[in-house]
């Protein structure tokens, strides 16, 4: 991935509206400031499967990366 992750560009388009949906209770996969603060829980349930909470498969280890290296990166907008 070319430049820096960013959550804009990069993370907020891996969350289909079904997953937001899922999620909104506790919330806003949406939202940077959101999920800039669970970032870490968000990581951890995508690597142990339990998210994305809508049924779908779990996500691809390189799908995972992305939101790692947002991390990484800094936690950009």
């Amino acid at each position: 991935m070319a430049g820096k992750v960013g959550y804009e560009k990069d993370v907020k388009p891996l969350f289909s509206s079904s997953q937001r949906e899922c999620m909104l209770d506790r919330f806003d996969l949406w939202n940077y400031e959101q999920t800039k603060s669970k970032a870490d829980k968000i990581i951890q349930r995508l690597k142990n499967g339990s998210m994305p909470a809508d049924d779908t498969a779990p996500w691809p280890p390189e799908r995972i990366a992305i939101i790692e290296g947002w991390k990484t990166d800094g936690l950009l907008p």
